[in-house]
């Protein structure tokens, strides 16, 4: 398991703390971990509905493009990466 862990400002200008858990293949599930802040109970369903800013998303999906661009660095020819033809299919 790693964890990237995300600081800011909720809609509310809160300070916000998130930690993002995720396989280091980006594969199964993600498990947040938030502040109980950001959770909002709705009715008496055991339902509830939480807060993520949009901001926390993006940084999670730009570290996981960010580690597939760098797992196809690792992975191309040397003469590739000079021609810059890496990671192109």
């Amino acid at each position: 398991m790693h964890t990237i862990d995300w600081t800011g400002k909720g809609d509310r200008n809160e300070n916000i703390e998130l930690h993002f858990h995720h396989n280091s293949d980006f594969s199964g599930d993600l498990l947040m971990i938030v502040p109980d802040t950001t959770v909002d109970v709705i009715a008496s369903d055991k339902v509830v509905q939480i807060r993520i800013p949009t901001q926390a998303l993006l940084d999670f999906a730009a570290e996981y493009v960010r580690s597939e661009l760098i797992e196809q660095v690792e992975a191309a020819e040397s003469n590739d990466l000079l021609t810059g033809d890496w990671g192109r299919a």
